[in-house]
């Protein structure tokens, strides 16, 4: 594996990657559990939606379905960045 990102941007997207999985993962839990406070963000789109409480279930559990995704895609970019944090730090040993 080669080297695209220099230490800085390596270490930052690990950093980012771990919050953005603990946080994507906690949002999914409460949109599971249909937290009120997350009511304002699933945004139905028409008045008929708000009225009909199967719709509202559907939204909240795609909506977790979603944040779980984007937590899995966040695990992807954290292990590339922790590679790309590893290969920075070989190089640095390497007498040319």
């Amino acid at each position: 594996m080669f080297v695209i990102c220099g230490p800085k941007l390596s270490i930052c997207g690990f950093i980012v990657s771990i919050w953005a999985i603990i946080m994507m993962g906690l949002m999914g839990v409460f949109y599971l559990i249909k937290s009120p406070l997350l009511l304002e963000d699933i945004g139905p789109t028409t008045e008929d939606d708000w009225k009909d409480r199967t719709k509202i279930d559907a939204i909240f559990q795609q909506s977790a379905y979603n944040c779980w995704v984007v937590a899995g895609v966040y695990v992807f970019v954290g292990l590339f960045s922790y590679f790309q944090m590893r290969m920075n730090s070989r190089q640095q040993y390497v007498v040319t």
